[in-house]
């Protein structure tokens, strides 16, 4: 059981650096501006 784990870790990091990539991705499809307003309120 050990050695297939180890075996697919590299398929592990794979999953894992997609995952990251698809909410950069989503999080970088949100209007800016509306995000950048948000901030603005938020400090004042």
């Amino acid at each position: 059981m050990i050695t297939i784990l180890y075996r697919y870790r590299w398929l592990y990091g794979l999953i894992l650096f997609l995952i990251l990539l698809l909410f950069a991705f989503a999080f970088d499809l949100q209007p800016q501006e509306k995000f950048l307003t948000d901030k603005k309120e938020a400090l004042h």
